[in-house]
């Protein structure tokens, strides 16, 4: 492969710019990203047991490095509309260090926080109280996200007097079949203060990166909308149509992820890894907004994760041979 004019940095830009990049970045093991560094908020991991800083019980599977809910913090819808919020700044501890660490010649800053809006509040009262509550309680459910959306909004006033460059959230809404909540139920919920959380950060000229597993294409016009940058992690197992959503939107957002885990990393063939980096790279690779990888982080074989690699390697540069 011939040398590169573009640093990871300025070809990033470029990628989320969609303004002619020279190469499709992808990712790689465990989550190096050409171009970007993630820096953590406290809270993106969980303990392994007990309670976090929100007061939701998590217990350890036996998982290398995540947990799982195992108890809520409240009970009813009472106890959810009252409940403390950590301060802040415990919310952004330790991040100043992580940032001034980052080479910023080669890389963007992004912060990378998980559990946004819908993922705070089932983990706070639990998923089938909280669903049920969207139906009994929507007076009381609207006050509590417009709080939760104000409370993350004073986390971004934060983020931003730190100099960062773009904001990544990650929460899901959808299941391998369709969403987790009606199209209607999310916008009377959760977009308004979505839409206001995110222009926090454009306002500031700032980018918003969000990660939704699932299927979503029935919510891709609102998110969209309210101006979200970059997309993943795009799921095609679970139905979301990936092609459309190049034609539709892809003048107005770039997109992340995209290879099959579900079905072709985890269970292909190493030629069915590279026939899937060609898929994707064909359907959303052209003209930039594009940055290529695995739509999940869970195990696949070592021979898959070298047949992407090459492959990513062979066809990721521009123009797209593939």
């Amino acid at each position: 492969m011939a040398a590169r004019r573009l640093g990871p940095k300025e070809n990033m830009l470029r990628v989320l710019s969609r303004n002619d990049p020279e190469y499709v970045p992808y990712r790689q093991r465990p989550r190096y990203i050409p171009g970007m560094t993630l820096v953590s908020s406290p809270d993106a991991l969980a303990p392994r047991e007990g309670r976090d800083i929100w007061g939701v019980g998590w217990q350890n599977h036996g998982h290398e490095w995540e947990a799982y809910p195992s108890f809520p913090a409240c009970h009813s819808i009472e106890e959810l509309v009252e409940h403390p919020f950590p301060d802040p700044r415990a919310m952004v501890a330790g991040l100043p260090e992580a940032i001034g660490k980052v080479n910023r010649d080669e890389s963007l800053v992004v912060v990378y926080q998980p559990r946004g809006l819908f993922e705070r509040s089932h983990l706070l009262l639990g998923m089938e109280r909280l669903l049920t509550a969207w139906i009994d309680y929507p007076e009381e459910l609207t006050v509590f996200y417009d709080r939760l959306a104000d409370y993350y909004i004073e986390i971004a006033k934060l983020h931003l007097s730190m100099g960062i460059d773009a904001f990544r959230l990650a929460d899901d809404y959808g299941t391998q079949k369709s969403l987790l909540v009606s199209p209607e139920q999310w916008r009377q919920y959760i977009k308004p203060g979505l839409a206001r959380w995110i222009k926090v950060y454009k306002d500031a000229g700032k980018f918003f990166f969000m990660h939704s597993c699932g299927y979503i294409s029935w919510l891709m016009d609102d998110l969209v909308e309210i101006g979200i940058d970059m997309i993943d992690s795009l799921n095609p197992s679970a139905g979301n149509e990936l092609d459309q959503w190049k034609r539709k939107y892809g003048d107005r957002i770039s997109f992340m992820g995209g290879v099959d885990t579900h079905r072709v990393l985890s269970r292909g063939t190493p030629e069915e890894v590279r026939e899937e980096v060609k898929l994707r790279l064909r359907q959303l690779g052209d003209g930039g907004g594009f940055m290529l990888g695995p739509d999940q982080n869970i195990p696949f074989p070592d021979r898959n994760y070298q047949a992407y690699l090459e492959a990513a390697e062979e066809y990721c540069t521009y123009p797209l041979r593939v």
